[in-house]
C-alpha cells in the first residue's frame, strides 16, 4: 500500500449457521422476558417482598444470560437457560392453577393476564430453542448472515414492540385492605 493512500473497504461475507439465528432469538426473547419482569418488580414489592426480590432476580439472570449466549455459544448456557426458564413457566402454571404456595394469598389462583402470559410465552421459546441447540445437527446449517442479521433484526423489532405494548397496557392490581369499603360504581346507588 503507498503512503498516503487509503485503504478501500473490505467486502466482507460471512455465513452464519442456522443455530446463530437460533441463538440470537433465544437472547432477545430471554431479553423480552427480563424487561417485563424489570417493569413489573415494583408491583410485586408492593405486593409481599419476596415476590418483588424474585422478579429483580428472575429478571438479572435473563438479561445477563442473554448476553452471555450472544458472546458465547456453550453448551452449558443452552442447558442453563432450558432449565431455569422451565422452572419459571412452571412456576407460573402453578401459580395460575392452584396458587403460589406462599405469601398474602396463598393458595389463591392469580388470573392470566397478557402482561404475564408475554414472558412465559418468551420463556417457552427459550426453552425450545435451547433445546434444539442442544440437540445435534443444527449446528453446521450455514445460513446467510445477511438473512441472520435480517431475521435478528425483524424479531428483535416483534420482541420490542410486544414487550412495550404490554407494559404500556399494564396496571397495577393494588390489593385492598382488609375491611376496605368499595366503590360502587356510579348509577347503581339505590
Amino acid at each position: 500500500m503507498a503512503v498516503g493512500s487509503a485503504p478501500g473497504p473490505e467486502r466482507v461475507t460471512t455465513t452464519s449457521s442456522f443455530a446463530d439465528l437460533i441463538r440470537y432469538a433465544v437472547a432477545l426473547f430471554s431479553a423480552g422476558a427480563a424487561g417485563i419482569h424489570f417493569a413489573v418488580a415494583q408491583s410485586h414489592f408492593e405486593e409481599y417482598w419476596l415476590f418483588g426480590a424474585f422478579f429483580v432476580a428472575l429478571a438479572w439472570f435473563q438479561a445477563l444470560w442473554a448476553i452471555l449466549v450472544v458472546a458465547s455459544a456453550h453448551r452449558a448456557l443452552y442447558l442453563i437457560g432450558a432449565l431455569a426458564n422451565g422452572a419459571t413457566v412452571a412456576l407460573w402454571t402453578v401459580t395460575r392453577t392452584t396458587g403460589i404456595p406462599i405469601g398474602p394469598n396463598a393458595g389463591e389462583p392469580e388470573a392470566a393476564e397478557f402482561i404475564d402470559v408475554l414472558p412465559t410465552a418468551f420463556e417457552v421459546l427459550v426453552v425450545v430453542g435451547c433445546l434444539v441447540l442442544l440437540g445435534r445437527g443444527v449446528a453446521g446449517r450455514p445460513v446467510g448472515g445477511r438473512r441472520v442479521f435480517t431475521g435478528t433484526v425483524a424479531l428483535g423489532l416483534i420482541v420490542v414492540a410486544l414487550t412495550s405494548g404490554a407494559v404500556a397496557a399494564w396496571t397495577p392490581h393494588h390489593e385492598e385492605e382488609p375491611g376496605a369499603q368499595q366503590e360502587e360504581p356510579a348509577g347503581e346507588h339505590q
